[in-house]
């Protein structure tokens, strides 16, 4: 008879993980963002953009103000160009 009960605790506790962790599960799956919901749109529509352009443009990260990452980028970028700043 305890021999029995011995064997069961292990499992008692996997299945006890198993239900905790489908439990999360479906909490995770349900929970609906505030941020990124599908169901209403409110941006305003933008024309259609042909190109941009930038000029003189100077950054630096706050924590290093004195290492400048941008010195000055100016470029003009049209549509369905592909551009990397690195």
């Amino acid at each position: 008879g305890s021999f029995m009960i011995g064997n069961l605790d292990p499992s008692l506790k996997a299945l006890a993980a198993a239900r905790f962790a489908a439990g999360r599960f479906f909490q995770v799956k349900e929970n609906r963002p505030e941020v990124q919901c599908g169901d209403v749109d409110g941006r305003n529509e933008v024309d259609a953009i042909q190109s941009f352009e930038l000029r003189e443009v100077h950054f630096s990260y706050p924590a290093r103000p004195d290492v400048k990452i941008l010195n000055g980028l100016s470029l003009e970028i049209s549509r369905g160009q592909k551009v990397a700043v690195v």
